[in-house]
This record gives C-alpha cells, structure tokens and sequence, in this order.
C-alpha cells in the first residue's frame, strides 16, 4: 500500500516537471527538438520556424515568444539554435508521454488525433483532417495543418460512423445506386433491390479512382495556370497599348499646340512690326505739340500777368515777335497729316463634328487710315478734292461690277423679248450673273 502511494506521488512530481520545464510555450506539448535562444528560452524547432515565418517577414529579426526580446537569425536559420542539452536529458530521462487529445470536430472519444490546426487551433483526427483541409479555410490560403506525436493510435482502424436511419448501426455497406454509405439494416428496407458492395471494398476502389482524379486535377491546374498567364500577358500588353496611345497622343497634341503658338507668334510679330511703322511720326508730332503748348501756356502768363503801366513800345515789340513765333509753331502742328494702324482679329470657328475638331481660318484684318489733326478753320477744300478723296479703287471697281451685272441683265432680257427665250440663252444668262458675283465676292475678300 505504501509503495503504490510513493508511485503515485513519483507519477505526479514527473507530470508536474512535464509542466514545468518541458512544455513548449509555442505548441504546449512537450518539448520535441528544444532549441534553446540567446535569451536562454526554449522553443521546439518546428514551433520555432513556423513562428519565425508567421511573423518576420524577412525571416531576420524575431521576438522571443516568452520574454519579447529581439532575437536575429543567422545566415543557417533555425538549426543554427544549439539544442538544449539539458532538456533533451530530462526527456531521456523521465521518458516521452504520449499525446492523447480527441478530436475537436467530430468529438470521438475513442479515436485519438493525429492533426493539429495552428490557424484554427483544433486537434484534428485522420478522418476529418481531409474535409478540414479542403473546406474549411479561405480559397488561396494554405492551411497551416501540423502532424503531432501521438501514442498508439490504431492505424488501421476504419472511420466507425452511425448510420442516420438506424443510430445504433455502424456504416459498414455502401449502396451504389444512391451513392451513399449504409448500413445492414438499410439493405433490407430501402436498398433492398440497389446495387451494394462493402464499405471497405467501395475505399478500395474509391482509392483507385483517386489517382485518376489527381491526374486529372492537375491537367485542370495546368490549365489554369495557363490561362492565368495568357491573362496577365493580355493585361500587359494592354497596359502596354494604352500607355503607347497615351504618349502619342500627348506627342501629337504638342505638335498642334506648337503650331499653332507658331502661327499665333506670326500674327503677333506682325502685329508689333506693323504698330510700330509710324510710331515715329505721332512722337515727332506730339514733341511739335508739346512745343507749342509751351509757347501758348507762355504767352498765356505773360500776358495774363501785365498791368497797366507796363504798356510800352517795347511791349508792343515783343508782342509781335512773340506772335510771328506763335505763327511759324503752328505751321508745324496745323493741317498735318498722322497715319494711324487698324488691326482686328477674326478667330475662326472650332467644333467637333464626325469625330473630328474642325478649325475654321482665322483672319487678321489690317487697315490704314490717314487723319487731318487740326485743321484750319478757314481752309477751304474744293469739291472735286472732296470727291477725290471719297473715291478708291476698291470703290470703282465695285462700281463697274454692279453696272456690268446690269448691262448684261438688260441685254439678255432685251434679246429674249425679240428672239423668244431658249434654254442656251437661260444657261449663259446664270452664268454671267455667277461670274459677275465669284468677281464681286473675290474682290471684296481682297480688300479685307
């Protein structure tokens, strides 16, 4: 009785020293493959990559899991980490205890799991792990699903599932014409007249028909990645035409906008050369006029400041010669002819028609014009110069036209009233009537 006591206790002090000093502060489990850290803590190599991976993502600089102090891998990785020696002796020591966790999914008491879910942090038996890994997790993500040591774990078991119908009868039949697995008792009532075989002979030829279905997985992988590449090789090759597009676009749109600054730096070189043609003679004439007012403004105080016992001879003098001054400036400033330069700009029309911008010629109208600045009063121009002066050639011609257009009119309608009309006269009358317009037309696009 005393010796089973002191086992007892023996049992539960190395139950105790697992708790304490071998269990991985990682996984939980015991120890397996301790690799101890600079920090002097203890990590199983396994745990120790996979947390190196999940959280530095240049694998270089990690955290310790127990202490959080920086802990930098070396160029070897993980199995640089000596192994700690003292741990392993304890193992070999008080040996390894087996795992035994059930599994979480399907909660089998008698059934002993052999997985472990990090992402999901379930303990996962041989049977469900499969459905686990295919369903369970998000498409594109790799399930992190790690094997883990267990005792006697019954390999060749067969997953012991109940039927639906008959909760006390194991699935050990399997009904071909429904698909589904059964139990003995279903083949008797609504199987009865199906196509069955046995459960363990359906998994024998279910495992031969898998390798047909993993060829065929991976001719459906194959192409996937295929068109995955013909994909991105499109989405290239369209980014690619469409940055072209973008740069030629840009290219052309300079070359017009270069143009047309060109052509806009003609006009206004123009402009300036054509201002400044006789700016010369209106800063003569206003330097003429400055003098003059001068001479006025002068005479203005002189004799506006005069009293009456300042009347002399030599008044008299002065005056006069102030006048014959007077009269040889204003001959410089009266009757004298200043050009002036008239420019106006007529933009043409932009629109966007048939899925082109359409740009109407625009024109710069340059006219010159010739101002009397004053005039005497008593300066009197004959009628014939009036005329003369009212009269251009532009005005002649405009003339000649208008009266060439009616003689011509008169003389065909005169010749249809002697000779009847005809359709050789009608032709010759539209087109002297259109020439004497296209010459009107012309000649007054000429002149503006």
């Amino acid at each position: 009785m005393y010796s089973e006591e002191v086992s007892i206790q023996g049992h539960e002090k190395i139950e105790r020293l697992r708790d304490r000093m071998l269990q991985c502060p990682i996984c939980m489990d015991e120890y397996k493959d301790p690799r101890i850290l600079p920090c002097h803590h203890t990590v199983c190599f396994n745990c120790l990559t996979d947390f190196i991976n999940a959280t530095s993502p240049a694998c270089r600089v990690f955290r310790c899991p127990q202490c959080r102090a920086d802990v930098c891998v070396t160029r070897g990785g993980v199995k640089d980490f000596p192994p700690n020696f003292y741990i392993n002796c304890i193992q070999d020591e008080i040996g390894s205890r087996p795992y035994i966790g059930t599994c979480n999914i399907c909660e089998r008491d008698w059934l002993v799991s052999q997985y472990r879910c990090i992402d999901c942090d379930f303990d996962i038996c041989r049977y469900c792990v499969h459905e686990h890994k295919l369903f369970t997790h998000a498409v594109g993500r790799q399930p992190n699903i790690m094997k883990i040591e267990t005792g006697n774990l019954g390999v060749n078991g067969t997953s012991e599932k109940n039927c639906s119908e008959h909760k006390e009868e194991a699935l050990q039949m399997y009904c071909l014409t429904c698909d589904i697995p059964i139990c003995v008792s279903c083949i008797c009532e609504k199987h009865r007249k199906h196509d069955t075989m046995t459960l363990a002979k359906k998994l024998q030829l279910a495992r031969k028909h898998l390798q047909f279905d993993l060829d065929k997985l991976q001719i459906d992988v194959h192409n996937t990645k295929a068109t995955l590449t013909r994909l991105h090789e499109i989405e290239k090759d369209s980014d690619k035409a469409a940055q072209e597009a973008i740069v030629n676009i840009e290219a052309y749109t300079k070359v017009i906008i270069e143009k047309i600054a060109k052509a806009a730096e003609e006009k206004v070189a123009k402009v300036k050369a054509e201002r400044g043609k006789y700016l010369k003679e209106v800063h003569d004439y206003e330097k003429d006029l400055a003098t003059h007012l001068e001479h006025l403004n002068r005479g203005t105080k002189f004799l506006g400041d005069l009293q009456e016992e300042d009347m002399c001879l030599e008044l008299l003098t002065c005056i006069h010669k102030y006048k014959d001054v007077l009269v040889t400036s204003e001959k410089t400033i009266v009757d004298r002819s200043v050009h002036r330069n008239l420019f106006r700009f007529l933009p043409g029309k932009v629109f966007n028609r048939f899925g082109c911008l359409w740009v109407g010629k625009s024109n710069l109208i340059h006219e010159e014009d010739v101002e009397i600045i004053l005039k005497k009063e008593n300066n009197k121009q004959s009628v014939m110069s009036k005329l003369f002066k009212k009269i251009s050639v532009f005005r002649i011609c405009c003339v000649l036209t208008v009266l060439s257009l009616f003689v011509g009119m008169y003389q065909f309608v005169e010749s249809a009233a002697k000779n009847g009309g005809n359709l050789e006269l009608y032709l010759c009358l539209g087109l002297y009537a259109y020439m004497c317009i296209a010459g009107f037309l012309a000649l007054q696009k000429s002149h503006y």
